[in-house]
């Protein structure tokens, strides 16, 4: 007889956090590497320059943009942003984990 795998509460939420946090820092790290390697407004860059800027906007002007020798932007918003969504997304998770535990029995 095949035992049925049990997947915690929760789980499906916690995955979901994860992959959407994993989608969002990518698209902020490309942002960052295409403005330090001075990459063109055209195509998949242009695409992570417009998502780019609205995941950083709150985040912008706490730094300034300081440039590199070849004349290229290092948007450290953009890093900033990353460590900020990480840490709430892991905090997010811990939530669901916490909510989705049922409590312990006590007694008999």
């Amino acid at each position: 007889m095949a035992r049925a795998t049990v997947t915690p509460a929760g789980f499906r939420a916690r995955q979901t956090v994860w992959v959407l946090l994993v989608i969002t820092d990518l698209i902020l790290a490309l942002r960052f590497i295409f403005y330090a390697a001075g990459a063109h407004d055209t195509g998949f860059a242009h695409a992570m320059f417009v998502l780019g800027s609205a995941l950083d906007a709150p985040f912008r002007g706490i730094f300034n943009v300081t440039e590199h020798t070849a004349g290229h932007p290092l948007q450290w918003a953009d890093l900033l942003a990353i460590a900020i969504y990480s840490v709430a997304a892991w905090i997010v998770a811990r939530l669901i984990t916490i909510a989705a535990t049922p409590p312990a029995r006590s007694g008999p």
